[in-house]
């Protein structure tokens, strides 16, 4: 399946450009300090979260209406497609040398070349041809075991980046400690928590 019909199946309506989805939805956020925090830098890359074209096989041979209720159900945890939650800034060098090697070789990440999937894309390629039902267990067991590892290691990934970053500017690691936490409380007190924006 291509890009497009990958974006349509799990995030319908949105931008189909993983970058302009991001932008647009940033942008309808009301606080103009939530949205410079949460805008990317230039250069960077948006990362799926949950990796888009792993999930596809999933919607294999659904009709419309189970389709949107595979949406649905899997969106419960924490969004996928191009929807801002399943969405990421990051260096380039991060998202394609760091986190996509790391999720290929966890089998965490479908790789149209690999003769033999491993891990949860084998479980996903299986499922793809069973019922409706399975096909939501198996999906919601990758957004709740797999994503969250691939997160762990995106967090990893992105403090030695910005860290090296801040090194280059002559930032102290307490100073941007200390921007960080300046950002983080304003985000809470305006009704966005870390990994949901939330407009009040």
């Amino acid at each position: 399946m291509s890009r497009k019909i990958d974006v349509d199946l799990q995030s319908p309506g949105l931008a189909r450009s993983a970058a302009g989805s991001y932008i647009t939805q940033v942008n309808a956020i009301d606080d103009p300090d939530v949205r410079r925090v949460l805008m990317p830098a230039k250069g960077e890359h948006i990362h799926h979260k949950a990796i888009l074209k792993t999930l596809t096989p999933l919607y294999k041979g659904l009709s419309e209406s189970e389709a949107a209720e595979l949406t649905a159900h899997l969106n419960q945890y924490g969004g996928i497609g191009n929807h801002i939650q399943n969405l990421i800034p990051m260096p380039a060098s991060t998202h394609q040398g760091g986190i996509h090697p790391m999720a290929k070789g966890f089998g965490y990440e479908y790789h149209p070349n690999k003769k033999e999937q491993v891990g949860f894309v084998q479980d996903i390629m299986e499922a793809s041809e069973l019922p409706l039902a399975y096909r939501k267990h198996v999906g919601e067991q990758y957004l709740k075991k797999a994503v969250p590892d691939m997160n762990n290691f995106i967090n990893d990934l992105l403090t030695e980046a910005y860290r090296k970053a801040g090194d280059k500017l002559n930032i102290s690691p307490q100073m941007m400690e200390g921007m960080r936490a300046r950002d983080i409380n304003k985000m809470q007190t305006q009704g966005v928590v870390l990994g949901n924006v939330i407009n009040k």
